[in-house]
């Protein structure tokens, strides 16, 4: 039998704690005072095998307290994992979604790529669509003013009614261009162009040649023949030279012509409200329309030249009619809208057509 400590609230303390010092202090206290409560702590014999069924109780309760402190660093662990996993998870979706917009991109870039090469296409299609309707209104255009040109020049004489009207109907057809590629400012763009037609076309000797200095040239030789030969003699020599000119001149005419489109562009452009190969295309047809009566007048047995004022001159009642402007008749011209056509007979000019102008007040 042993004894095994027992505590006053039934607690089993372990029997080999000092039991000597514990009872000789039990027996101390009882001598020292036999009033004084017994000792707390108290004996209780128990068997062996009690003993033994505590200290399987305690151990068991020792062992299933173990798993307990185990589990802490394996939950630790698995949360760690877990956590691994996730970021390991989250950085996979991170470079599937980086590869997704990479490859998005790369796809928006080639169709930018395709779409931009269509767009060059479909724009280097017209405008080689574009150049040659230009192209082709040119080589119609040069055409057209050779059959009206060998039409005219094959007749021995155009008389004065039919230069008047074809002079009128010029300018009419002008008016028409300016009115439909132009708002406003009419009359300036009406001006400008007249005098350039002027310039290039009706003032030189014949068409497509410059007059310094092979117009001044044949000019002279003209008046020689003139005082010299007959009149059929000075015909045959007029429609002769004007043939041959023509004829050697092509490419000169046109180069004129086109300078004169382009320097009608270049002073207009910003004031027009239609498209440019339109409003170049219907220019042209005038210009070759005005070069195809300056050759057939070329041909005539009377010399005919046109006349253009320049700004600040008196208004002429004798050479000019009134086409608008901020004065009365009496005052002076400011703008030119159409030349005069006059005739020379007998030394001296008679005027088919006076000259449209645009007045101001002096």
């Amino acid at each position: 039998m042993v004894r095994v400590l027992i505590s006053s609230d039934g607690r089993v303390l372990d029997p080999e704690i000092k039991q000597e010092d514990t009872c000789l202090k039990n027996g101390m206290l009882a001598e020292s005072d036999e009033t004084t409560p017994t000792h707390p702590w108290t004996f209780i014999p128990v068997s062996r095998g009690k003993e033994e069924t505590k200290r399987q109780v305690i151990a068991k309760q020792e062992a299933e307290s173990m798993p307990e402190k185990r589990k802490v660093p394996q939950l630790r662990a698995t949360q760690e994992a877990a956590a691994r996993e996730e970021e390991a998870e989250k950085a996979r979706m991170e470079r599937v979604w980086q590869e997704r917009h990479e490859a998005l991109v790369r796809q928006r870039l080639a169709d930018r790529e395709i779409i931009q090469q269509q767009e060059r296409l479909l724009r280097q299609a017209r405008e080689e669509v574009t150049e040659r309707d230009r192209r082709h209104r040119e080589e119609l255009d040069r055409l057209y003013s050779k059959l009206d040109a060998l039409q005219i020049g094959s007749s021995k004489l155009v008389g004065d009614d039919l230069i008047v009207n074809q002079m009128r109907r010029l300018n009419q057809l002008l008016d028409n261009w300016v009115n439909f590629n132009f708002k406003d400012r009419r009359a300036w763009v009406h001006a400008t162009v007249a005098n350039l037609i002027h310039a290039e076309i009706f003032k030189p000797y014949h068409f497509g040649l410059p007059d310094d200095p092979l117009g001044d040239f044949l000019s002279k030789i003209e008046r020689n023949v003139r005082g010299n030969c007959s009149e059929n003699e000075l015909d045959v020599w007029r429609v002769a030279t004007s043939v041959a000119i023509q004829a050697s001149s092509n490419r000169r005419s046109e180069l004129v012509i086109r300078s004169v489109v382009q320097g009608a562009e270049r002073i207009l452009r910003d004031f027009s409200s239609t498209q440019e190969v339109s409003r170049q295309g219907q220019l042209r047809g005038l210009l070759w329309k005005c070069a195809t009566l300056k050759l057939a007048l070329s041909r005539q047995k009377q010399r005919f030249f046109f006349c253009c004022s320049p700004l600040g001159v008196m208004f002429d009642p004798q050479s000019m009619i009134l086409g608008g402007g901020d004065g009365q008749p009496a005052s002076i011209v400011r703008w030119s809208l159409w030349p005069a056509i006059v005739k020379t007979v007998d030394q001296r000019g008679c005027v088919l057509e006076p000259e449209l102008v645009w007045t101001m007040e002096s």
